[in-house]
C-alpha cells in the first residue's frame, strides 16, 4: 500500500483556485528574452501578444511600441519553448499555434495538452495561479 501524502494548504488552494477561476490571465514564456510574464486581464493579454501571436510581456523592459516589438521580433533567429523556455533556433522549432516547442516538449504530450483547441491554456493558468500569494490565494479559493 502506497503511503498517503499530504497535499499543502499552498497546493489546496491552487486546485480550489484553478477549479473556480474564470476569466482572462495566465503566465507565458516572453518571446524576446525567454522569462515568465504574466496578464490578468483582456487588456493585459491583448497587449502582450503582438499582432494577437507571439507573446512579449508587457511588464518586462522591452519597447512598449507594437512596431519596434515586431521589428526585434522578425530579426530574431531564435525562439522560446512554451513548456521548458529552452531557446530554439526558428528552423528547428515547432510552430504549435502562436507558441513554440522544443524537439523534446513536442514529443511529450504529458507536458501540454496537444489535442485541445487551445494546447496551453491549463499550462498558463496554473503558472499564473502559482504565482499568487498565499493570500491572494486564499481570497480567491
Amino acid at each position: 500500500m502506497k503511503p498517503v501524502v499530504q497535499r499543502s494548504e499552498r497546493d489546496l488552494l491552487i486546485d480550489r483556485v484553478l477549479a473556480k477561476s474564470r476569466g482572462i490571465y495566465g503566465c507565458e514564456v516572453c518571446q524576446l528574452c525567454g522569462r515568465l510574464g504574466g496578464y490578468s486581464s483582456y487588456f493585459g493579454a491583448f497587449t502582450s501578444h503582438f499582432a494577437g501571436c507571439e507573446f512579449v510581456a508587457s511588464g518586462h523592459r522591452h519597447p512598449k511600441d507594437f512596431g519596434r516589438r515586431g521589428e526585434l521580433l522578425a530579426k530574431r533567429d531564435s525562439r522560446y519553448c512554451e513548456v521548458c523556455q529552452t531557446k530554439v533556433s526558428r528552423s528547428s522549432a515547432h510552430p504549435v499555434g502562436n507558441h513554440w516547442l522544443c524537439d523534446t516538449c513536442v514529443a511529450d504530450p504529458t507536458r501540454w495538452d496537444p489535442d485541445a483547441t487551445y494546447p496551453f491554456v491549463r499550462l498558463f493558468g496554473r503558472r499564473y495561479v502559482e504565482g499568487l500569494s498565499d493570500d491572494e490565494l486564499r481570497a480567491r479559493a
